[in-house]
């Protein structure tokens, strides 16, 4: 019996059999299973210009069919990782997905979750995700990081982080890779593998993300400025009256200077603690 978390099941209620690979779909007419399937299978058939990330233990890339688009982030599996709970990395992207949309965040939607058994392990698994024609904020910056204009960036995204806090969602890499804009103009945010939710608000949690994308653009980076990335934090503070603004102010400058662990970022709310 293949276990699945209760919002997949919900939300992807609709399934499918490709060959030995499962599928729990939003939409069976939006998700061409069995060219994904091949694709997964055989790499080498994805034309160069339909891939967007290929590498050991990650293949991502576009699908078209008729109209309608879809990206797909696939995972194969080699050796002990089929048996391990790193074989959970697609489910994941899928449940994270789907909660944060319905806790009302701006995201792609997660159109399928697809799996192939392998011996009581997987082969592989894969997320299905809608497909936005749009590079990420940090692509448009590197093509051209000589006309980035700070405050209409930081205007911008201000939307995109006031929803993080108010729905307490952990989104781990809140930084411009993580950026896209939809064509009527909304931003959203991907690549929800690593996330965690909160019961509520927590303004430290908050201050972690808000110090990461000042690590990501200011110091990793020399897109925009430690000193303006620290008035966009005294805004926020101000314009939406958050709380703890002396501890948070500490926070957002510990993760302004160095990059977290993974580990760290998931558990902001005890990691960064007063």
């Amino acid at each position: 019996m293949i276990s699945l978390p209760t919002i997949l099941k919900q939300n992807l209620a609709m399934t499918q059999e490709v060959g030995s690979s499962h599928w729990w779909l939003r939409d069976r007419q939006s998700v061409p299973c069995a060219i994904i399937v091949d694709a997964i299978n055989q790499p080498s058939l994805i034309a160069p210009e339909e891939r967007l990330k290929v590498a050991t233990r990650r293949l991502v890339f576009r699908v078209a069919e008729g109209k309608t688009a879809v990206v797909v982030k696939a995972f194969p599996l080699q050796g002990w990782r089929r048996w391990t709970a790193r074989q959970a990395y697609a489910k994941q992207e899928c449940q994270h997905l789907l909660t944060a949309e319905l806790l009302g965040m701006s995201v792609p939607a997660c159109l399928a979750y697809g799996e192939r058994p392998f011996w009581g392990g997987l082969a592989w698994n894969t997320a299905v995700l809608e497909h936005i024609p749009s590079p990420t904020l940090r692509d448009i910056w590197i093509a051209d990081s000589h006309t980035i204009d700070a405050d209409a960036a930081l205007e911008r995204i201000t939307p995109l982080a006031v929803q993080l806090y108010e729905t307490g969602c952990n989104h781990i890499d809140f930084g411009p890779h993580a950026i896209m804009q939809r064509d009527a103009g909304e931003d959203c945010i991907i690549d929800w593998q690593y996330a965690s939710f909160l019961d509520k608000p927590n303004p430290y949690v908050f201050a972690s993300q808000i110090g990461y994308f000042g690590w990501a653009t200011a110091t990793n980076r020399t897109w925009l400025t430690t000193e303006r990335v620290s008035q966009w934090f005294d805004h926020l503070w101000d314009s939406q009256q958050f709380p703890e603004r002396i501890a948070c102010r500490a926070i957002f400058e510990k993760t302004l200077a160095k990059r977290h662990s993974i580990k760290d970022r998931l558990n902001a709310a005890s990691t960064f603690a007063p």
